[in-house]
């Protein structure tokens, strides 16, 4: 069984409201001491703990040690103000209140970010020392009273954790390590080993989402969900292909729909596993086995502008990212093209497709089995159909319930 032993713990309030940005619209409830140990604080430790290696398969690194207002570079400076890599228990409020300061300074920022309670936890699980920080809804049956102790009769289970990181302590450190030579050029490349550095930050997040201004505060190398970067990479990759394939080229629609279709299709395939999309490994091949199998544009004694340089050009910098597409982004953009029989064709984005159909396999018996594409109507659509479709065959079922 997995014991969780704290170290130390405190939650900290910021209270902001929706629609509202700047330096006054976030107020800061710093706690003045820390919390005693309890069985509520174990309880709400181990919750914390067991959703954060639960609730997300996406892992990352930290982006940077150095970016201002940000929970590795809290931590980064506190380590050297203290000489040495170690957290004491004693400093341990202190250094929540300067991660809730910088967590401040990011969420005042967006818009539509709400407040709410922020637990800041530094404990051991199987000999690891981890810190976690989060936000909990405080119209959860999670409360506190004015001193910042947890209420005993708050229904720790039923607490809405919108979302938390966690962060194996000893990796960040290796990591801030090896960080901290190749900054100061004294790394031989030939004996890089930051990619061998796991990865040591790990999410808590509610329905999927954790907010963009939390990512940023970390800040996460691997960006969540990213929307944003979603949209970028496609639109530049749309400018990309545009620029390279001649206007002059007959097939030049056709052969941008298809390679555009083709790295749509991977962003797909990785939304639907939680894996992440490496721009360099995953859809720069795709660009290159384009250049290779049409000779006829690309002769291979023509320099022709690479993805990365065409980007550099144009101003954007992230073109070489790993991050985890938006699977909505993504697939307003994908197209399906179902066909059935010599002259049934359906087509559409796969947002809309997944919404209206379904591939059914109906089976009484063993070795009987019916395949069907089931498209779901509205009652206008039903109606539009038949009236537009004289003599089309109509079928009344009625399932009743077994």
């Amino acid at each position: 069984m997995t014991t969780i032993s704290i170290h130390a713990a405190v939650i900290h309030d910021l209270q902001k409201k929706q629609h509202t940005q700047g330096d006054d619209s976030v107020v800061l409830v710093e706690r003045q001491s820390l919390h005693e140990s309890n069985a509520l604080l174990d309880k709400f430790a181990e919750k914390v703990d067991y959703d954060s290696r639960n609730a997300s398969r996406v892992t990352s690194t930290c982006g940077s040690f150095t970016r201002e207002n940000t929970l590795s570079k809290v931590i980064a400076s506190h380590y050297m103000s203290n000489g040495n890599q170690n957290i004491e228990a004693d400093a341990f409020l202190e250094l929540s209140k300067e991660m809730v300061r910088a967590l401040k300074k990011q969420m005042q920022d967006e818009m539509m970010a709400t407040g709410g309670y922020i637990p800041v936890l530094w404990y051991k699980r199987d000999n690891k020392d981890y810190l976690v920080i989060g936000l909990v809804n405080p119209s959860s049956g999670f409360t506190l009273d004015p001193t910042g102790a947890i209420i005993p009769n708050t229904n720790i289970d039923n607490a809405s954790l919108r979302f938390s990181v966690s962060i194996e302590l000893a990796v960040f450190n290796q990591h801030l390590n090896e960080d901290s030579v190749v900054q100061d050029g004294n790394l031989d490349e030939d004996n890089d080993t930051t990619n061998l550095i796991s990865n040591y930050v790990r999410w808590t997040r509610k329905k999927g989402f954790v907010a963009q201004y939390f990512q940023s505060f970390v800040p996460t190398a691997i960006p969540l969900n990213d929307g944003a970067t979603t949209k970028e990479i496609i639109k530049y990759i749309g400018k990309y292909l545009d620029h390279i394939i001649p206007e002059t080229y007959e097939g030049r629609k056709k052969l941008r729909y298809s390679t555009e279709q083709q790295i749509y299709g991977l962003m797909s395939q990785k939304c639907r596993s939680e894996d992440t999309v490496n721009v360099e490994e995953d859809i720069l091949p795709i660009f290159e086995a384009l250049k290779v199998s049409n000779p006829e544009l690309f002769p291979q004694d023509q320099d022709v502008i690479t993805f990365g340089e065409y980007c550099e050009n144009e101003g954007y910098t992230d073109y070489n990212s790993i991050f985890n597409p938006k699977q909505s982004t993504v697939d307003k953009k994908l197209k399906v093209d179902i066909q059935v029989g010599e002259s049934i064709s359906i087509k559409g984005t796969k947002r809309d497709i997944d919404k209206a159909t379904s591939l059914v396999v109906e089976s009484q018996q063993v070795n009987d089995k019916h395949y069907k594409l089931m498209i779901k109507l509205t009652e206008e659509e039903y109606e539009n159909i038949k009236r537009n479709n004289i003599g089309i065959k109509v079928e009344n079922k009625v399932i009743q319930d077994e």
